[in-house]
């Protein structure tokens, strides 16, 4: 099986179970709430990443005012966060059938497709809305539809034109994993071996910066307290374009996820010591390091991603999701489940998607 095909399974089997309706439930002898105060907490529990939370009151709200097709997008998109993607398809339908001419309705219905493996009529939708979805979302969309060749060249074709940007770079990287074109870029890493690249973020320049935790496998033994533990801590490192590649820091605690903040400087998750470090940012290399953020001892930064002015940090040890904003204060968390294990995150629209070891699911929240 190729690589796109199992891609694609993967999305599949996020999904726990494919409804075939988008049936409302609750009993029609009930006073069905009021549909305004259904939809706000539909909206909180979406953003706050409970699904079924938010498809309970998105029902209520739709079964409140059956034709707005407001409701019904939120409803479809509660079902999409939840893997339910044949009611995601009904309902996304439904809203655009009442009059929801949206690109991201548009988008979420071919995302909704995807799920259940239907990806020439994912593909079609998104011929028919090609001009109006921007070309970041577009290009991931066509190579989740089986399309990474088209993908990328629309990928590509935004970054000439000047739509160099952190989003599209990272979904240019998604498409060309999924299309299986890998060449080895750098090779030869500085410092004492073993190596274990592990994250990686695009520089403002189009550099890769990415950590090497190195000799991980001898977590079990370590001791942040004893100079001889036998684990080297890791390194932070910087590959030129060139595939050449230099050391930007030292580094303890096992370095992982990495981000570039709103203001230019770098932050670092270092997993075993449950805190961010910010880099001040000096083009190819950086400055004294600083911590930017204290997580509690259950919680062990991993991948990590902004979104506008907040950032998401998975914490594979913790089953949560932090959401962080620009001061580096912690305001709230997603709790993705006991045993979850969230890695990493990437972020399409207003979709977050979050891949989770333990059970090996690629699921999806809505900001």
């Amino acid at each position: 099986m190729n690589r796109t095909a199992n891609s694609k399974r993967m999305i599949a089997l996020a999904a726990t179970t494919a409804m075939a309706a988008g049936l409302l439930t609750g009993c029609a002898t009930h006073v069905a709430p009021r549909a305004d105060l259904s939809a706000s907490k539909a909206e909180a529990a979406l953003a706050k990443g409970k699904p079924q939370d938010a498809i309970q009151h998105a029902e209520a709200a739709v079964q409140a005012e059956p034709r707005n097709a407001a409701y019904r997008a939120m409803l479809g998109s509660a079902y999409l966060d939840a893997g339910r993607f044949a009611s995601a398809e009904a309902t996304f339908g439904d809203a655009m059938k009442l009059g929801d001419n949206s690109p991201s309705t548009a988008l979420s219905l071919a995302l909704a497709f995807d799920g259940e493996g239907k990806y020439q009529e994912a593909s079609a939708l998104l011929r028919d809305w090609e001009s109006q979805i921007t070309p970041a979302d577009l290009g991931l969309a066509y190579a989740l539809s089986g399309e990474p060749g088209r993908g990328i060249q629309i990928l590509s074709n935004a970054i000439r034109g000047g739509e160099n940007t952190p989003k599209i770079r990272q979904n240019l990287a998604f498409a060309y994993a999924l299309d299986g074109s890998w060449r080895d870029f750098a090779v030869d890493l500085p410092g004492e071996p073993p190596w274990r690249p592990n994250d990686l973020v695009f520089s403002p320049a189009g550099d890769i910066v990415f950590t090497d935790p190195q000799n991980w496998e001898v977590l079990q033994e370590w001791d942040a307290a004893d100079p001889a533990s036998p684990y080297r801590g890791g390194q932070l490192l910087l590959a030129a374009q060139d595939g050449k590649v230099t050391r930007l820091a030292k580094m303890t605690g096992f370095p992982n996820g990495l981000a570039f903040h709103p203001d230019g400087s770098l932050l670092v998750g270092l997993t075993m010591e449950h805190r961010i470090v910010q880099f001040p940012w000096l083009g190819d290399r950086v400055g004294e390091p600083r911590t930017w953020c204290r997580l509690d001892d259950r919680f062990n930064p991993d991948g990590m991603i902004f979104a506008g002015d907040r950032l998401f940090a998975t914490g594979s040890v913790g089953d949560r999701i932090a959401i962080i904003d620009a001061g580096g204060r912690v305001l709230d968390h997603i709790d993705t489940g006991p045993g979850s294990d969230p890695t990493n995150l990437c972020l399409q629209g207003n979709t977050l998607w979050v891949t989770l070891g333990l059970p090996g699911q690629l699921v999806s929240y809505t900001l």
